[in-house]
């Protein structure tokens, strides 16, 4: 075997006696004695000169990207640490080994294997990069004893037989690891921790997979499992909101998804999945707070031998036409509130010793039950809301960001509502699937109202329609909207993915509150979804009835601005990169804004990882409302943390006009030990203590009157990572900042132009063609027929960015800054679409705001 060493960009000859510097001993982790061989400065160059069975020792940093087409290992060595890669690498030939190296920092997959067969990945760090691994299409892989830090998923599509062990995961994307029809996998002794939703998940036909000895810690969901025949065997799923779901996922959907309502497996057509025949046994869940086991849809399934201990809701939840399963010799522990749930689902068979715990029944006839007490549940019960801490009013939970069917969810509208309202026990929950799936057309919009219509319960149970609007040109960010009733109409940004421009189009903010205020809806918006941009807050909208909340956290990230919280722990990867894009961002320039938190669920599960708390009059649409507007409100992570917050005797949300010295108190019950409670001022915190046990009264009083525009907040942390923040209340606030009206102006009329030259530019290409396309795919597809729809789009494309230009000179445009971040702004989103798009020349964008004389 030859050996080719990477070195630094020195002559070979130098190294014609030696492959490395300093005795084997010094090298990292292993003993092996290697031949001579020469010397690279490249990787690219050894690659190249290598012959199959070669090894090519890495001793310097890899920077270009690197395509391994020969069966080589690449192997990092050094006498401290792993030699850095920071360009990708593609793995084409099969039986390369890849050992020892540290992938850092790139935009893109670090490994890419593509058809390629027996490749193993051991040993290897990857830190902040976009995906870690993936594989299409190979079969007996061995991804062996790395490590993911703050980098997205691990992915395999396709083939199978491969094994996952001894990899340590840490925020590893929304999903920290894939398997996509990828089937008889082995996955044993991995720890995944603080995924941003889901830990692993095995969906479209990914059946037969092994998952034994591994820790799932710190997610929404550790397990997601929408497959069958699988064994999930000896694991810890530990301190998350749902252990192991056994569900439909977002993921498998057809392609085409967009043009229907229903669900569709991506293999199998079937539009009912129905999960079958997984084994779920001798696992452990501990402190998993809502369910430690979820079954929606799942049929014939066996849970034997489980440990369902700590604190939770409930243990087991058994969800609409769950039926024919069988629970037996399971332990619950004492803190678990209920041991089962069985919802409208029929024929299961739960067995236990004597006084097991409760198995409650909603709609539930025909299941067998042995050892446990037993309860009837009404549908819908009456409630009695608690106290508000500090107020006359009453606190309800509830959650305003939802995604159904309707959308990119993975329920429907009954099932998501019916969760929220029989199994979560939320007060209210708002459908808001985004507007340009259920404001192409009035079938969705109507669906979306008829479904809230009938669970809406005024006193037990409130849900609210509304809907998400994007605005991808000109304004980074998203707005909720919502409506008392069902007479709203789904006013829209023109979705620049897919280009066509609803009759109801608001193609930039102010235009969409103005729309809504001069309707003739009771409506409401709630902001979310930050981005880094330099002037955020001061180029958005200012403060209005209409707009009276922003959205502080959701299963995405948390968005306080809080620089000392470790949101990795609890799975949001925003906080710690602190920007002004934030609450803290929106404060200093002097918003007046009521805080809220919600789930952004994609799932069926409503309140995850946020919720809403709010101080009303009573459990009503018009309660709500007038609540949220007066900013009687706070956000949570998802625990019902119940948070009082007064300064000189006036709730959370006020604004005070009077030059008394600020005297205030915190109230705090909290669902664990509280660890910390901070009262802040302007931003920096004036009080802090460390509570001892679940309940905490922090009182504070100021040395003087403060200033005009001063503002108090409250932020609680809890032991096991819960946090919530109280809406502020402000001291005589100064007017918010704003951009320049002749910045605003230019922007608007740029967003404008964009969208016209788009439909000038882009009028029917022919949409049956082009389901799930991306245009690199487009590109490099070798059908003729598609790389000449890509090059048409190139082109169209092209015409669109010249055209943008001529016309901002034409109107006189001089407004450098705002006329290239729009151009740009496009440039990338073109780049980076889910599919090319598809275009209904059907507007006028008010004949282009009377020919951008606005």
């Amino acid at each position: 075997m030859r050996i080719l060493a990477i070195t630094m960009a020195m002559s070979p000859s130098l190294w014609a006696d030696t492959l490395y510097v300093g005795e084997p001993k010094t090298w990292l982790l292993r003993q092996d004695t290697f031949e001579e061989g020469p010397s690279f400065s490249t990787a690219a160059e050894a690659v190249a000169a290598a012959r199959d069975g070669d090894r090519v020792l890495v001793l310097k940093e890899i920077t270009k990207p690197l395509t391994i087409d020969k069966q080589i290992e690449l192997l990092g060595y050094g006498a401290k640490a792993r030699p850095i890669v920071q360009a990708p690498v593609t793995v084409t030939a099969s039986g390369v080994v890849i050992d020892n190296l540290h992938f850092r920092t790139l935009t893109s997959t670090a490994i890419e294997i593509a058809g390629a067969n027996d490749v193993v990945v051991k040993r290897c760090f990857f830190t902040d990069c976009q995906n870690s691994i993936t594989a299409s299409g190979s079969s007996n892989l061995r991804i062996i004893e790395n490590r993911m830090l703050f980098s997205g998923s691990t992915r395999l599509s396709g083939g199978g037989d491969s094994l996952l062990r001894g990899n340590q995961i840490d925020s590893g994307g929304i999903y920290a690891v894939h398997f996509e029809s990828s089937s008889n996998n082995r996955f044993i002794g991995n720890h995944i921790r603080r995924a941003g939703w889901v830990g692993l998940i095995l969906y479209s036909n990914s059946a037969g997979t092994l998952l034994e000895e591994n820790i799932f810690e710190g997610s929404d969901i550790g397990l997601s499992i929408q497959t069958n025949g699988n064994v999930v065997r000896n694991n810890l799923f530990f301190n998350l909101r749902h252990g192991l779901a056994l569900t439909r996922s977002p993921l498998g959907k057809d392609a085409s998804v967009y043009d229907k309502i229903a669900y569709e497996d991506s293999d199998t057509g079937d539009t009912r999945v129905v999960i079958r025949e997984n084994k779920i046994e001798s696992n452990t869940f501990r402190n998993c707070r809502r369910e430690s086991v979820v079954l929606k849809q799942a049929q014939e399934n066996r849970l034997t031998g489980n440990a369902i201990l700590g604190e939770a809701a409930r243990g087991i939840v058994l969800l609409d036409e769950a039926n024919q399963n069988l629970i037996d010799d399971t332990t619950f522990g004492p803190d678990i509130a209920e041991s089962v749930r069985i919802v409208r689902s029929t024929g299961n068979v739960i067995e236990g010793p004597q006084n097991s715990g409760t198995v409650s029944l909603l709609q539930a006839p025909g299941n067998t039950v042995k050892g446990f007490l037993t309860a009837e549940l009404a549908l819908a019960p009456p409630k009695e809301l608690p106290q508000a801490l500090g107020s006359d009013k009453r606190l309800a939970f509830g959650d305003f960001h939802t995604h159904s069917l309707l959308s990119d969810g993975a329920s429907t509208p009954d099932e998501l509502l019916g969760y929220a309202r029989d199994v979560a026990d939320l007060d209210f929950v708002a459908l808001s699937d985004h507007g340009e799936y259920v404001g192409h057309g009035d079938e969705r919009w109507n669906e979306l109202n008829e479904t809230v219509q009938r669970y809406t319960n005024p006193g037990r149970f409130i849900a609210i329609p509304g809907y998400e609007t994007t605005f991808m040109i000109g304004w980074s960010g998203h707005y909720n909207v919502y409506f008392a009733g069902p007479e709203g109409k789904p006013y829209m940004a023109p979705h620049g993915g897919r280009t066509w421009i609803p009759n109801l189009a608001t193609p930039t903010p102010t235009h969409l509150l103005e729309q809504l205020a001069e309707g003739q809806e009771d409506a409401l918006v709630i902001r979310h979804h930050y981005f880094a941009t330099p002037e955020f807050w001061n180029e958005s909208p200012a403060d209005s009835d209409v707009l009276p909340m922003t959205e502080v956290c959701s299963t995405h990230a948390i968005w306080s601005g809080h620089r000392d919280v470790d949101a990795y722990a609890s799975s949001r990867g925003s906080e710690s990169r602190g920007h002004v894009s934030t609450l803290m961002g929106a404060l200093q320039t002097g918003r007046v804004l009521g805080v809220g938190g919600s789930s952004d669920s994609h799932y069926t599960f409503p309140g995850d990882s946020g919720l809403t708390g709010v101080m009303t009059d009573g459990l009503d649409t018009e309660s709500l409302f007038e609540a949220i507007r007066a900013r009687r409100t706070y956000a949570t992570t998802g625990a019902r943390i119940r948070l009082g917050f007064t300064v000189n005797g006036q709730p959370m949300g006020s604004v005070l006009t009077g030059n008394e010295t600020p005297s205030g108190l915190a109230l705090v019950e909290g669902t664990a030990d509280l660890e910390e409670v901070a009262i802040y001022q302007n931003g920096r915190v004036l009080v802090r203590v460390e509570p001892e046990g679940r309940t905490a009264s922090v009182p504070f009083t100021a040395d003087a009157p403060p200033p005009d525009g001063t503002w108090y907040m409250v932020r609680v942390i809890q032991a096991d990572g819960e946090m919530a923040w109280s809406t502020p209340i402000w001291i005589r606030p100064q007017a918010p900042n704003t951009a320049s009206t002749e910045l605003l102006a230019d922007r608007e009329r740029m967003v404008l132009l964009a969208y016209s030259s788009v439909l000038r530019n882009w009028p029917q290409i022919p949409s049956r063609d082009l389901n799930g396309l991306t245009p690199r795919e487009a590109q490099e597809s070798e059908d003729p027929a598609i790389k000449a729809l890509f090059e048409e789009a190139w082109t169209r494309y092209q015409q669109t960015v010249s055209d943008l230009e001529e016309r901002a000179l034409e109107i006189g445009l001089d407004n450098k800054r705002a006329a290239k971040a729009i151009i740009q702004r496009f440039a990338s989103h073109f780049q980076n679409l889910e599919v090319l798009p598809r275009v209904t020349p059907m507007v006028n964008l008010e004949e282009v705001r009377q020919e951008l004389g606005m």
